[in-house]
């Protein structure tokens, strides 16, 4: 009998060594990850213009599938359509008010064509188009500051949400 008690908790100690080891090498590839987008917020602040910051952390890094994009698309352009008709209304026959409708045009366009490819079940929810970057940097006084911003597959380089320039859902 205590053959077995023993040969139970070898195994039982076995599996939680496996376990602990398998999240070990989970957290090195996440930790290796977040290594990899630290230049890259870096940058992204640099872009944006922030440089007085004591401290930055990379605080989790998300996929965007081709469908994520799509409704990330989506909301962008909800965004700009509520503007732009707050603007169109406010608006009384002049130039800007004919551009208003135009852009306002230009965006209900945008969001059929992805509403389409949604719908139509075009798009993988597999496929991994962007990173998704959520981070923070804090500055002198203490205060904690967090962003977001998209890394292209490669993990090289930044990407910025354009629904009518370089939308990846139609390359």
């Amino acid at each position: 009998m205590s053959h077995k008690i023993r040969l139970s908790a070898t195994i039982a100690g076995l599996l939680l060594g496996a376990l602990v080891f398998c999240n070990a090498c989970k957290d090195t590839e996440v930790y290796k990850l977040q290594r990899k987008m630290k230049p890259l917020a870096k940058a992204y602040l640099q872009e944006e213009n922030i440089k007085d910051y004591k401290e930055l952390t990379i605080e989790c890094v998300d996929t965007i599938t081709e469908v994520g994009y799509a409704q990330l698309t989506l909301e962008m352009l909800q965004g700009m359509a509520a503007e732009a008709e707050e603007q169109y209304a406010n608006q009384e026959g002049d130039h800007s008010t004919e551009v208003q409708y135009l852009l306002l045009k230009d965006i209900y366009h945008a969001q059929e064509d992805v509403e389409s490819l949604l719908d139509g079940g075009a798009l993988s929810n597999k496929k991994i188009l962007l990173y998704m970057v959520t981070s923070s940097y804090t500055t002198g006084d203490k205060q904690k500051h967090e962003f977001i911003f998209l890394v292209n597959p490669d993990k090289k380089s930044l990407y910025t949400l354009d629904p009518f320039g370089d939308n990846l859902l139609f390359q």
